[in-house]
């Protein structure tokens, strides 16, 4: 197979991950690899299909055998990087994230290494690190998205705005970017004028604007009346497991397990990984129904995770 159709067969191979095709483009890397032999593009290409496929040991693997065989790669290290931010490693995977966007600098990489920056509270060096790709990269939406979040939890909220600002104007109907600025601009509204909103007309209908409404009864106080928005929001909403993660949270301090496991449990089994969900659940379990259930869910996630190695270390912990 001629370099060039091995190049044809990277790109499939990206266009069905694009799609959510994830066996097709394993299919596309093989049949490369069977003609063509082992390249670093191809091998890389590999570890992240497996990361998509929730596999990050394996894709963990399979990136630093590219390190060893090949030398420094950036598909291979935004791989690691990106397994060690899904972990909670912010710093390990700040060290891989520069070295790939040293290699291959790119608005995509600039804004996962915006996010280790900010895990890793480098609060001053972030920043900059935003001006410089802004810079490089000014329309990139991904980018002016990760740059934003990163302003609203530093507290600097003029830049955010003004970043909301800019990405709304080049996707006017990004749903997340709305609903931060949503967000922002009803900072110091009271609930009962955001209330009021929700009583009229469409608004009513609208999920961003009651997850506002969730949040801020929640920082009233009121949990239970919280949880009830953030269930409602997750209704008008099925596809954003923000929703059910917030309203999963919002029950268990409610004191309403059997509700706060209703909501958890699948997303744990979705993503073990997720240790704050993780915790969450086993917390409202273990008051609800005792490690039993706790055994039950961690088996349903091993099915669907098994190279999760360390939810057998979970699984005996409350087996026990």
């Amino acid at each position: 197979m001629s370099d060039p159709l091995v190049q044809l067969k990277i790109k499939l191979a990206w266009q069905a991950i694009g799609r959510g095709d994830l066996p097709q483009a394993a299919q596309e890397v093989n049949e490369a690899i069977a003609a063509a032999g082992r390249t670093a593009a191809l091998q890389a290409l590999l570890a992240e299909i497996a990361r998509r496929e929730g596999r990050r040991n394996d894709a963990a693997a399979l990136a630093e055998e590219v390190l060893e065989e090949f030398g420094p790669d950036p598909l291979a290290l935004t791989v690691l990087g990106q397994v060690a931010l899904q972990d909670q490693r912010p710093a390990e995977a700040l060290d891989r994230l520069n070295e790939a966007y040293r290699i291959n600098p790119g608005a995509y990489l600039a804004g996962l290494v915006i996010d280790a920056l900010a895990g890793s509270k480098k609060t001053d060096e972030a920043a900059a690190f935003i001006a410089d790709a802004l810079g490089r990269f000014p329309a990139d939406a991904w980018l002016l998205g990760r740059a934003a979040r990163f302003y609203r939890y530093a507290g600097r909220i003029e830049d955010a705005r003004r970043t909301l600002d800019a990405l709304l104007a080049r996707e006017p109907g990004n749903e997340w970017a709305r609903r931060m600025q949503l967000e922002l601009k009803s900072a110091d509204r009271p609930a009962e004028a955001l209330q009021s909103l929700l009583a009229v007309g469409e608004r009513r209908f609208d999920p961003q604007l009651r997850g506002i409404y969730a949040k801020r009864l929640k920082s009233d106080g009121d949990m239970a009346g919280a949880a009830r928005e953030f269930e409602e929001a997750a209704r008008l909403d099925p596809g954003n497991d923000y929703w059910r993660r917030q309203a999963g949270f919002a029950y268990a301090k409610a004191g309403a397990d059997d509700k706060a496991v209703q909501f958890l449990r699948p997303l744990f089994v979705a993503d073990p990984s997720d240790r704050y969900v993780r915790n969450a659940l086993f917390a409202a379990m273990k008051r609800a129904s005792g490690a039993e259930e706790i055994v039950k869910a961690i088996d349903e996630a091993l099915a669907r995770h098994p190279d999760q190695m360390f939810l057998h270390g979970l699984r005996r912990k409350h087996a026990s």
